[in-house]
């Protein structure tokens, strides 16, 4: 290759880092709003976005970001490194604090770290959350879903599927008993289900079409569709007005698919009072996408 040549070919292959992704959340919802605010521990962790094998043409006096990335622990305290979409809206930036969805029916409201994990290797996150109705005593009729969700899609698609995933009547097919994953293939959410819909909560208890105490993990196809049973879930009741408790997702790669592309694990989802009482756990073994994204997800229905 000479001098003149104005464009070149470079075939690179990109090595994964190591994700070690441990940190600590504390999530509250607001008297009269249905809220979630979050505040980072100085817990260290690092984090590593992946970019596939490519091969890419390299333009002369423009750059080429490769996707590999390092983040310092000071990182889970940088509210530079998060995106809000939806309803969310930062509140505390020298703590971090997000509202997810502040006093609003069928909303949604997302907190997304900037990169992406490496799904080969172990993720841990956990958080304290409190939770109380908007015009209810049953904490549980706060709105519709409360908790984490993996999805291999963009921060961009995610803010785009929000506008413009809707139903003929116009509806979003992404709030509500969606869960805040309706449209997203292949993606997963954690957390509790504060509605127990007949038409696509076909497990878990409590009656139909009314405030629900499950905690559940729940998938979406290909396709993007709520895949409808045989998932995880069980009832976790609570006392008072108000719902304090800890959420913890942990995720145990056991094989990486021979395409390269996606991971066997096991996820493995546990509740817990604030005080450490009793911890309730879900798991179950998925594949997933090598590269994931991580949020967290607030959204509503009729009840907030």
């Amino acid at each position: 290759m000479n001098n003149n040549d104005k464009y070149f070919k470079l075939t690179t292959s990109y090595l994964i880092k190591k994700i070690n992704f441990c940190s600590k959340l504390i999530l509250f919802i607001i008297i009269f709003t249905y809220s979630l605010s979050f505040h980072f521990l100085n817990d260290a962790f690092y984090k590593s976005v992946q970019a596939d094998t490519t091969i890419s043409q390299l333009v002369p006096d423009q750059s080429f970001d490769t996707g590999n990335h390092i983040y310092p622990p000071q990182s889970n305290q940088n509210s530079a490194l998060w995106t809000n979409i939806g309803s969310a809206e930062t509140v505390e930036t020298s703590t971090f604090s997000v509202n997810l969805v502040n006093n609003k029916s069928k909303s949604a409201g997302y907190a997304l770290f900037n990169g992406a994990i490496d799904m080969t290797q172990k993720v841990s996150f956990s958080c304290n959350f409190s939770l109380q109705a908007n015009s209810s005593t049953d904490p549980f009729a706060a709105g519709d879903s409360l908790g984490f969700i993996l999805t291999p899609k963009s921060t961009d698609f995610i803010a785009n599927n929000l506008k413009s995933n809707l139903a003929a009547d116009g509806t979003s097919n992404v709030v509500g008993k969606y869960l805040g994953i309706g449209g997203l293939s292949d993606s997963i959410f954690m957390g509790r289900d504060l509605y127990q819909n007949s038409d696509v909560d076909l497990d878990g208890s409590g009656t139909e079409n009314a405030a629900s105490n499950n905690v559940s993990i729940r998938q979406t196809n290909n396709l993007g569709e709520l895949i409808k049973q045989a998932y995880p879930t069980t009832s976790v009741p609570n006392t008072g007005s108000t719902i304090t408790e800890n959420m913890k997702i942990d995720w145990q790669p056991s094989s990486t698919l021979t395409n390269d592309k996606n991971v066997t694990g096991e996820l493995t989802y546990t509740i817990s009072s604030e005080n450490g009482g009793k911890a309730t756990t879900l798991s179950e073994k998925i594949t997933v996408a090598r590269s994931m994204s991580l949020g967290i997800i607030g959204s509503t229905g009729g009840n907030f």
